[in-house]
């Protein structure tokens, strides 16, 4: 009785201690250098400050721990933190660190369980912010302007095509007008084509028609789709606020500040910049946004930090922006305690618990909340258009519009010198048949015996009639007119109207 009673308070005495936490003085490292998480103002400091510096003060009075703090300002936590194998200690037993926790680590050390999860974003120059917030900028944003390129650059080309295909018509509309009218018809026909599906004067060219009909329904369907996008992004906008998205094309070629060496694979190759790693990202923010960093369109971090350097710089006035976070490895990833595997696993679980019931009292997201502010975006109004295809859009629009002025300079010359001087011996060949079959025709100060007008000018040219059959012609034109002839006599010069 007395050997089991014995057995009985040797289990509980043992139960007991492996429950109660070591009566241990604590030696924890505060990592600088990383508001708003941690940081000191010097190396002798007496506190550290920021939000996993605050939890960890009221991780203490729960658990009625002692510690003592060093400042700590390097980069590299590790040989702190990994056990000796001769003596089986640690330098430090736990960092107040905004530390990652992944699975190389976890082989060096312990985590506690996850404080916050962790995205990144990217802090932007004014260049790159995209966001509208008045009809005014609305109307002049860039997929606006893409649009009418767009439309511009289909007109004008079907512009080009009525111009050729017209100039080989004698008789069509486009022939009457005068020379420098008949290139800016042919453009309002073609941006009449592709709004409106038609053209509000006549085409005499079949080619023309048929290839008016494909534009036209191209550039109905072109604009509803457009107009649709384009409808249903402001509407968005209206309804709720719509982070500012950073798009793999609109920071393509640029250079980048980023945090860690984790970030450089997905910036470089995803959203297309040149990374440059920087030790003290929050040191590079602040030269960045007072203007000594031209170099850099911006910096990747942790969507907190840029946060916080956004706010801290007060530069949203001038267009500073941070773009909408992003999870460059498909999950968040958690940030914790690293604590070293020399200390008690009693006190280890006792900090563990503590976190526990700190996260279901709602004091670790209050905690969160005061130290984690939040960035004011505005309301993204404009659709992101890859530079690659508007470059393109442009490349084939300069093209278009130098052919059509130097097709309209070589077709104008045309007009002036080959057509013309054609046309002047053509006139020359009817008066010299003209003569020819009807032997001399009285002079232009004489009236023929018929009393019909013997000439008449034409286009600024004298046209001589020899036959009766040609006086006779034009008589009943003039009649069915209502216009008059002038014989030549009665004024010296033969007019016809």
């Amino acid at each position: 009785m007395l050997f089991a009673l014995s057995i009985i308070v040797f289990l509980a005495v043992t139960f007991a201690s492996a429950q109660t936490p070591l009566a241990v003085d604590l030696r924890v490292g505060c990592r600088m250098g990383q508001p708003p998480f941690n940081d000191a103002p010097s190396v002798s400091a007496a506190t550290c400050e920021g939000m996993f510096a605050a939890i960890f003060y009221r991780l203490m009075e729960r658990t009625n721990l002692t510690y003592s703090l060093t400042m700590i300002d390097e980069g590299n936590l590790d040989p702190y933190l990994i056990v000796n194998s001769t003596t089986g200690t640690s330098q430090l037993d736990m960092f107040i660190s905004y530390h990652t926790v992944t699975q190389s680590r976890l082989a060096l050390y312990d985590f506690s369980m996850a404080v916050t999860e962790s995205d990144d974003a990217v802090a932007l120059s004014p260049k790159y912010r995209i966001d509208a917030r008045d009809l005014g900028t609305t109307l002049l944003s860039k997929s606006v302007f893409y649009v009418f390129l767009v439309i511009a650059t289909i007109g004008g080309a079907m512009g080009v095509v009525i111009f050729v295909c017209e100039f080989f018509i004698p008789d069509s509309y486009m022939n009457s007008l005068p020379l420098w009218k008949r290139f800016l018809w042919c453009m309002e026909m073609g941006l009449e084509n592709v709004l409106t599906c038609g053209t509000s004067e006549d085409v005499s060219s079949q080619i023309a028609r048929s290839i008016r009909a494909v534009v036209g329904v191209m550039g109905m369907s072109m604009l509803c789709i457009f107009g649709a996008v384009i409808s249903a992004q402001l509407t968005n906008a209206s309804l709720q606020v719509t982070d500012v998205d950073v798009t793999s094309g609109s920071l393509q070629g640029t250079k980048l500040a980023v945090a860690s060496s984790t970030l450089v694979p997905y910036v470089q190759f995803v959203i297309g910049a040149t990374p440059v790693v920087e030790s003290n990202i929050n040191e590079f923010a602040e030269r960045w946004y007072n203007g000594n960093e031209p170099d850099f369109a911006g910096f990747v971090a942790a969507t907190q930090i840029c946060n916080f350097e956004h706010n801290l710089a007060a530069k949203a006035d001038d267009g500073y922006t941070v773009s909408q976070p992003f999870v460059r490895s498909g999950v968040p990833e958690l940030r914790a305690f690293p604590i070293s595997h020399a200390v008690p696993r009693a006190t280890y679980h006792t900090l563990q618990t503590a976190l526990a019931h700190m996260r279901d009292d709602g004091e670790l997201g209050a905690l969160q909340v005061e130290y984690l502010a939040s960035v004011d975006r505005g309301s993204a109004t404009d659709i992101p258009v890859s530079p690659r295809a508007e470059l393109a859009l442009q490349t084939v629009a300069g093209i278009i519009y130098c052919a059509a002025g130097v097709l309209t300079l070589l077709l104008m010359g045309y007009t002036l010198f080959v057509k013309k001087k054609s046309l002047s011996e053509g006139w020359e060949d009817e008066e010299e048949a003209a003569e020819g079959a009807g032997g001399a025709p009285p002079p232009p100060n004489e009236a023929h015996a018929d009393g019909l007008p013997n000439s008449f000018y034409w286009n600024g040219r004298h046209v001589a009639l020899a036959s009766a059959e040609q006086r006779a012609v034009l008589s009943f034109v003039v009649k069915h007119l209502e216009c008059h002839a002038v014989p030549a006599v009665a004024t010296g010069e033969s007019q016809a109207a």
